[in-house]
């Protein structure tokens, strides 16, 4: 945990506007996991598939409602926030849903999958002095998590 709340911290250090403080918060939770098939059920994130997304390709952007940053930090593990790994039976794709502007509840990003295309991801954050967590995500506008309904991982499949 005091990993990640390190990589998200020099994440935050680059950000133009005033964001919160990871290394302040006692309890930092804010991974989100994909899982990503097409409708045969053809896993997109298995690199031996030829259908698959590629990785190398994915990019995360912060949105603040008038301009898309590019979350890109050398130094890190994973420079831009995302992390692609295996379960048992598929791949995930992780996004650390860290960037959250200081006293708000709520950040929006945008996952390039390739050059051609991109999906919305909003996040809904409980977000106190010592606590950072996603509590609710929607993926191109739809709620696909919910802690509250939903609990446990915070993942969803999605269908492309």
């Amino acid at each position: 945990m005091k990993l990640i709340k390190f990589l998200f911290l020099l994440t935050l250090c680059g950000c133009a506007e005033e964001v919160v403080q990871l290394d302040l918060h006692d309890n930092v939770s804010v991974a989100v996991d994909l899982t990503v098939k097409n409708s045969q059920g053809l896993d997109l994130l298995d690199p031996a598939n030829e259908e698959s997304y590629k990785f190398e390709d994915m990019k995360l952007y912060y949105y603040d409602g008038n301009q898309k940053t590019e979350i890109y930090e050398s130094k890190l593990t994973y420079p831009r926030n995302l992390m692609l790994f295996k379960t048992e039976s598929e791949h995930q794709l992780r996004v650390f849903a860290g960037r959250v502007a200081k006293g708000t509840t709520s950040a929006s990003y945008i996952l390039e999958w390739n050059e051609t295309e991109q999906d919305s991801i909003v996040c809904h954050y409980l977000n106190t002095e010592s606590t950072l967590r996603v509590e609710k995500v929607w993926f191109e506008g739809k709620v696909v998590w919910d802690i509250y309904e939903d609990g446990g991982t915070r993942g969803f499949q999605i269908i492309k």
